[in-house]
């Protein structure tokens, strides 16, 4: 019978697969997959190199040996996460998305780019309504929009499940847990702002919602833009 190595997740412990979340996905944006590959332990460098690219033997042995040297891995890193998104999609996109990195999570600056979503205020009456019914918000304590501020708050774990950078509730609440979510630079933490937990956090058309180190989203609300 033939058999195959086993490629290892980007945790460095299991097999990589979708119910364990240490997967990179080959329709994920460049970025995502560039940002994915950089965070590998370096023990998977070689692995990968010898898996995921087309280097030749020659090639692996003389990488292997850089790293044996002493060559810092964030440089290896770059040349395997550059390959990889390269076949995937291109060498301009490849080149793109090292720069996001660089921009945003090594420099922590802003992508020059940031993806919008469209919401609108019958949506956030949706959320509000969900929030007060599951007992998360208190009820009437503030309205949905405030129009001489133009600001709304909103429950975060369900705005980040409807703008699809949560795949649950129970994901969102662990990102937000983890000190993960930020809204216009300040990072939501429920315990040093425990009004977050009842009333929810105030957002604005325009708001830029963080997730982690590497997403990005600006929301317009679209009733609010006219």
């Amino acid at each position: 019978c033939i058999t195959y190595p086993v490629l290892v997740g980007t945790d460095g412990v299991q097999r990589m697969s979708k119910t364990t979340g240490n997967y990179i996905g080959v329709d994920e944006p460049p970025e995502q997959i560039y940002g994915k590959v950089m965070s590998i332990p370096d023990t998977l460098i070689m692995q990968y190199f010898e898996l995921l690219t087309g280097v030749s033997e020659e090639e692996l042995v003389t990488l292997g040996k850089q790293l044996d040297d002493g060559v810092n891995p964030m440089t290896l890193k770059k040349r395997l996460a550059r390959d990889i998104v390269a076949q995937l999609y291109s060498e301009k996109e490849a080149g793109e998305a090292e720069k996001h990195f660089s921009q945003v999570v090594q420099n922590k600056e802003m992508p020059d780019e940031i993806p919008q979503v469209k919401i609108t205020d019958e949506l956030l009456k949706k959320i509000k309504a969900r929030s007060i019914k599951e007992n998360e918000l208190v009820a009437g304590t503030r309205e949905v929009g405030r129009p001489e501020t133009e600001e709304w708050f909103v429950s975060v774990p369900l705005l980040l499940c409807e703008i699809k950078l949560a795949k649950s509730r129970s994901e969102a609440n662990r990102l937000i847990t983890q000190g993960a979510v930020s809204v216009d630079g300040k990072k939501i933490d429920i315990d040093a702002d425990p009004d977050i937990v009842n009333y929810g956090v105030a957002l604005k058309s325009g708001s830029i919602i963080k997730v982690g180190k590497r997403r990005f989203v600006k929301v317009i609300n679209t009733d609010r833009e006219k």
